[in-house]
């Protein structure tokens, strides 16, 4: 029964664990906070795209409100049987065009304004004929000899007293009212806003943009991107470096509002600062998460230290610094467990005791340091000659114990014998008084004892202690005292024949 040994956990397991916790909780935010940003971008741009999609509503109002005032202005003023230029000429400046026609209702031209008559009919055909189907209608570009900019036509039919005419006037690119169109449409910061013609030409701008020589087309990016949409899709997204676009068209004409924007300013609630902390945080957590590793991680160590360092105190309070076997101390309390498992069991145990004999000589003749070496074979010995079951021990000076679990007579005896056979079979070379060196055996005698289940320890070492003393005095001859009444004792060994 060999003795309790109490030994510290490893602790090998943990740090890597809580790690690989605080690694998949951190990689886990990171990616919530990531995914979270990306569904604010993304619910920034649609709210990009609706504000657009807005903006083209109201532009359509705002041609529709013109158109009815164009409507309404012809009604008043060239509803007469007679019309003239002049008259043209005047509706067209209150109403901001650069140029106007009138037809009759058999499409027959009444009178014009600003170009020529027949440039004005045939470059507004399709416009005037739709609205001769009694319904407004927006041209697509207008090009005009002679008048720089023009660009749109807008048709309305009104009533005069010989029928339905037609007035078509036609308003300048860049112009105060095509700007009123789109100006003030978008609310980010360093926006640019186009009002674009079906053939992609700008007709509008807000900032405005310059136009000296013809129309101008949108930045390339912008336009690339224009031309692959289907006519009236609408699109928002990411159009260059920084840069978003959102496209919509303008209900009830050709044209189309095109809106772009920096990212910067589109996400300016979600960026910057206001982006910059979840991942703040996310670090600062990091940095702590760290932090409690290494602490967790010195606390570890230092506790495992701890109870390696206790295990080693106890070890060494229980063993014998010199033979390595268990001490008194040990012994005893081995001994204790042992009687509880044989009253438990029912089963009974040998106590065997043994000593050098001689020993004092070999300390005064050899000294002290061979007397230990002595000791130590003596040890080896027992652990060679007693089985991995039973537990032997210094019992004090050169004496030794043993404690045999479910042993009877003939085992303990039979231990016994081993035990003085191996140690005149284990020769130890010492320094001799001369100088040379000699080999001497190691000579034991042993005594044995049987316990009873139950049976109390303390007698049972004394019983065993007697039956040493008792081989000793015989020398080499046999115990034949009797056995104590508890606690059964077998005959002592002697050791060799004194010389």
């Amino acid at each position: 029964m060999p003795p309790t040994r109490v030994t510290a956990g490893s602790g090998h397991g943990v740090i890597p664990a809580v790690v690989v916790v605080l690694v998949v909780v951190l990689t886990a935010a990171a990616a919530g906070i990531a995914g979270a940003q990306r569904q604010v971008r993304q619910r920034d741009l649609s709210v990009f795209s609706a504000r657009v999609g807005t903006s083209a509503a109201y532009v359509a109002a705002a041609v529709d409100a013109q158109a009815r005032r164009q409507s309404d202005t012809a009604a008043a003023f060239l509803a007469g049987a007679v019309v003239g230029g002049a008259d043209v000429g005047r509706v067209a400046a209150s109403l901001g065009a650069v140029a106007a026609v009138v037809e009759g209702p058999d499409g027959a031209l009444v009178a014009s304004f600003g170009a020529d008559p027949g440039a004005l009919v045939s470059a507004g055909a399709s416009a005037l004929r739709g609205a001769g189907g009694g319904v407004m209608e927006v041209s697509g570009g207008i090009a005009l000899p002679g008048v720089p900019n023009a660009d749109a036509m807008v048709a309305v039919p009104y009533r005069t007293g010989s029928g339905v005419r037609v007035l078509g006037a036609v308003y300048p690119s860049g112009g105060d009212l095509l700007a009123a169109f789109v100006a003030h449409v978008s609310v980010y910061a360093g926006h640019q806003t186009y009002l674009v013609d079906a053939g992609g030409s700008v007709i509008a701008a807000d900032p405005p943009v310059p136009m000296r020589s013809g129309l101008p087309r949108l930045p390339v990016m912008l336009g690339t991107r224009l031309a692959t949409l289907p006519e009236g899709e609408s699109w928002t997204g990411t159009v260059g470096s920084g840069v978003s676009m959102a496209t919509a068209a303008i209900p009830s004409t050709p044209w189309r509002l095109v809106v772009s924007a920096p990212d910067s300013a589109l996400y300016a609630p979600t960026s910057g600062i206001a982006s910059a902390v979840p991942w703040l945080v996310w670090g600062a957590v990091l940095l702590l998460s760290a932090a409690m590793v290494v602490l967790a991680s010195r606390f570890v160590r230092q506790h495992r230290e701890l109870v390696e360092a206790a295990a080693r105190l106890g070890e060494a309070a229980r063993t014998d610094p010199l033979t390595g076997l268990p001490n008194r101390r040990s012994l005893l309390e081995i001994h204790e467990r042992l009687v509880d498992v044989s009253a438990r069991h029912g089963h009974t145990y040998a106590v065997l005791m043994a000593d050098l004999d001689r020993f004092k000589e070999v300390n005064d003749t050899h000294g002290h340091e061979a007397g230990d070496r002595y000791l130590v074979a003596a040890a080896g010995c027992l652990r060679r000659a007693l089985r991995d079951s039973d537990v032997a021990g210094r019992w004090g000076g050169d004496e030794f114990l043993a404690l045999l679990p479910e042993t009877g007579p003939d085992g303990a005896e039979e231990a016994a014998r081993r035990v003085v056979a191996e140690g005149l079979a284990t020769e130890v070379e010492l320094d001799g008084a001369d100088g040379h060196s000699v080999q001497l055996p190691v000579r034991f005698s042993a005594g044995w004892a049987e316990a009873a289940p139950g049976a109390d320890p303390d007698a049972a070492v004394r019983a065993a202690d007697a039956s040493l003393y008792r081989a000793k005095a015989v020398g080499d001859g046999a115990d034949q005292a009797g056995p104590p009444p508890t606690v059964p004792t077998g005959p002592g060994l002697p050791g060799p024949t004194r010389q």
